[in-house]
């Protein structure tokens, strides 16, 4: 079985990121001395005071094969008109991995579109299934009540005041703990604020393992 370390929405929180990777005995190239591999669930960018910094670091450690990567919505839309965008459109919405026991995707999955890449697909991938009501306001399906699948899938892109594990199908993770957010983070489910953080899933073991966000990654607001 293989091993890795899936980290949550960085957002351009280098710093963060960095002391999350010492945390998880990760050099800054990527290696790692038992041979474990970092992905990432996307958003990589935004928000944060770093993103062009972020997003530089890691497409070199997908380039050198030491990370792979799940596309974000934010990712997509930072990227546009920039020579950057070509490489953004080639990450997957669904990142397959340890044999098809992991899958990694940035909002949301459900099972019948699990290996598909058409508009459905990637509506629920990078949106999580969201539609407007008569108010326009969006609302997200709870996918992971309703997930049937056989992988154990791993998301972000909803923020949690902690990493909301399910048992439905195979199981699932949503590690989206607010890293940019600071003070202001709020859990997407109950509401409550919090001081956001960045979280990474170990895998198989199930455990999560998170930082507290470097004040320097924050955006004065």
């Amino acid at each position: 079985m293989a091993e890795y370390d899936v980290v949550g929405d960085v957002h351009g929180c280098l710093n963060t990121l960095h002391n999350l990777m010492d945390q998880l005995g990760y050099e800054r190239s990527g290696r790692h001395s038992t041979g474990r591999r970092l992905a990432f669930v996307g958003d990589i960018v935004t928000r944060g005071a770093h993103s062009a910094e972020t997003f530089d670091y890691i497409a070199r450690l997908v380039g050198t094969g030491r990370a792979s990567m799940a596309r974000g919505n934010k990712d997509g839309a930072w990227a546009e008109g920039r020579p950057e965008e070509k490489w953004v459109s080639s990450f997957p919405l669904q990142l397959m991995l340890d044999d098809g026991r992991l899958l990694v995707v940035h909002a949301a999955i459900r099972s019948d579109l699990i290996g598909r890449v058409d508009e459905e697909a990637e509506h629920w991938c990078l949106r999580g299934g969201a539609e407007p009501d008569e108010s326009g306001t969006e609302i997200r399906p709870d996918w992971q009540a309703m997930y049937d699948g056989d992988p154990f899938v791993v998301a972000g892109h909803s923020v949690v005041r902690e990493p909301r594990f399910r048992e439905a199908g195979g199981g699932s993770v949503v590690i989206d703990t607010g890293a940019a957010y600071g003070e202001k983070a709020r859990d997407r489910f109950s509401g409550e604020t919090f001081d956001g953080y960045l979280s990474a899933l170990r895998w198989p073991e199930r455990s999560i393992v998170s930082v507290p966000t470097h004040p320097d990654d924050l955006v004065a607001t």
